[in-house]
């Protein structure tokens, strides 16, 4: 969580004020000190302006997580295109 936090260049403080959540909590929670809830992930995925399934995903861990991170690193007026291009790739192997 801290690596989005910082590459979205949002400080604790930011954040803070974006859940309500204070940066006590929230620093605990970057350093894997802390259990939270699903309606703290999904806080601080509102507060990232992320999907909630961005926190939970390990990209070093998991291939579809890394190919998950990929696309969150894409600008969101590309989505539209790559569901495109994903859909036809789907449609070619049901062919095959």
């Amino acid at each position: 969580m801290r690596d989005l936090r910082i590459e979205l260049g949002m400080s604790l403080g930011q954040l803070e004020r974006k859940t309500g959540i204070t940066k006590g909590h929230l620093s605990t929670i970057e350093q894997g000190f802390a259990s939270i809830t699903i309606e703290t992930i999904l806080r601080i995925a509102a507060g990232l302006e992320l999907s909630p399934t961005m926190l939970l995903a390990f990209p070093d861990e998991d291939e579809l997580a890394a190919i998950v991170d990929l696309i969150r690193q894409m600008p969101t007026t590309r989505y539209k295109r790559l569901r495109k291009i994903l859909e036809g790739w789907i449609a070619e192997a049901d062919k095959a």
